[in-house]
């Protein structure tokens, strides 16, 4: 999640606020990987892991979910960087910020709640990630949690208790982590229909 948020926050910046030719082109052919069904690159992401060599490391689980889903948080956040006023990013160039400086002290601390709504979106759809596990994981130590409760389905049986227990166990971090950023979600959810 972070790996993914660091990757598309900087892409982002770069096609919201920086002149270059092709822009606009460039930025929409990358956008057009988002139409591509992920299960059509599922065999080619398998053969390119394998080659490297990360099946059974945790690898395997975060360099595809870095390399691949960063697309939609770049389109969302390019949108937010692009509405943010010209007029504090200019003032902190005059006073001698540079890019970086801009960036890093400026931007990402006025996009905190597009941030964590995309950062809650990313943790939910990795942590039920089951199956890209279950086909490049065989270590039983390596199981993230969606496919250690896929797994409770053969492992014990039809024991429906221990089944639910399982699945009521797995969605506690979510649910804590929905708790503990709430607030910025909701802010964030909300932050493009409201201009001040």
């Amino acid at each position: 999640m972070i790996g993914s948020l660091a990757v598309a926050s900087i892409g982002a910046y770069v096609f919201a606020r920086f002149r270059f030719p092709g822009r606009e082109l460039l930025f929409w052919a990358i956008l057009g990987v988002l139409f591509v069904p992920g299960i059509l690159t599922f065999a080619t992401r398998f053969v390119v892991v394998s080659n490297m060599g990360l099946l059974d490391t945790y690898w395997v689980m975060i360099i595809p979910i870095i390399a691949g889903a960063q697309i939609f948080e770049m389109f969302v956040l390019r949108a937010f960087f692009t509405g943010l006023s010209e007029e504090i990013l200019e003032a902190a160039r005059v006073d001698g910020a540079g890019v970086m400086t801009v960036f890093t002290k400026i931007v990402l601390p006025m996009s905190r709640p597009i941030l964590a709504t995309l950062a809650v979106m990313r943790t939910i759809d990795v942590w039920n990630e089951w199956l890209w596990p279950m086909v490049t994981i065989s270590k039983y130590e390596l199981r993230p949690m969606a496919l250690q409760v896929f797994w409770l389905q053969s492992d014990i049986g039809a024991h429906v208790g221990r089944q639910m227990a399982g699945y009521a166990i797995a969605s506690i971090p979510l649910l804590i982590l929905f708790v503990l950023f709430s607030k910025q979600f909701i802010e964030g959810l909300t932050s493009g229909s409201i201009k001040w």
